[in-house]
């Protein structure tokens, strides 16, 4: 069966960790781009 509160967070947290890889690919692009060493 399907449970609306356990699916929407579950639908969340994958959203947000998704969201973190992007951000966090994107930034790393941009760093390496500009020759940046972090």
């Amino acid at each position: 069966g399907f449970e609306p509160q356990a699916g929407d967070n579950g639908f969340i947290d994958s959203l947000e960790s998704k969201s973190q890889a992007a951000i966090s690919m994107a930034w790393s692009d941009v760093v390496h781009k500009k020759g940046l060493m972090v």
